[in-house]
């Protein structure tokens, strides 16, 4: 794809959520906005269609940071990604959501380039922890446990 065809693609795109933007924001002003006392069913979209205006507005201004650094679009780690998060869904009732999210991790976090194997290892254990003690313990959502799940191994160890 060509630099110009590609700037002007980026400039209909931010052109499309400007005007995105400006239809939330009427959209919400005819829901009400109210006041900050009282405020209406509108005032959230409001602030939200403002956020993207302003944005893209932002974005329209400035040439992208593309002149100062020229990086390379890598093809294959996207579709590396999107493979890991496909994945990720789809193998989730078999290893269940901690098991996939500790993969997932790892693969992600090799995906994005975290040298070595120690930081992602860490990282993945400490998210997979986090998700445990948020939909398991607190929140008691009922998510796929696995072919092994984490209860079954914990009640093994008493904890």
């Amino acid at each position: 794809m060509s630099d110009t065809l590609k700037f002007q693609l980026e400039v209909i795109l931010k052109l499309i959520f400007a005007f995105a933007g400006i239809s939330i924001i009427i959209g919400s002003m005819q829901l009400g906005v109210g006041s900050l006392k009282d405020p209406g069913p509108g005032l959230f979209p409001l602030i939200c269609g403002s956020l993207i205006v302003l944005e893209s507005l932002l974005l329209l201004g400035k040439r992208e940071l593309q002149q100062t650094k020229k990086s390379k679009y890598n093809i294959k780690k996207m579709l590396f990604i999107i493979t890991i998060f496909i994945s990720w869904i789809v193998l989730m009732p078999l290893f269940g959501h901690i098991g996939i999210t500790f993969l997932s991790t790892i693969f992600f976090s090799k995906a994005m380039g975290l040298e070595g194997w120690k930081k992602p290892l860490l990282l993945s254990f400490g998210i997979s922890c986090f998700c445990y003690l948020l939909f398991d313990i607190y929140l008691y959502t009922d998510l796929p446990s696995g072919f092994l799940p984490l209860k079954w191994i914990l009640s093994i160890w008493n904890i």
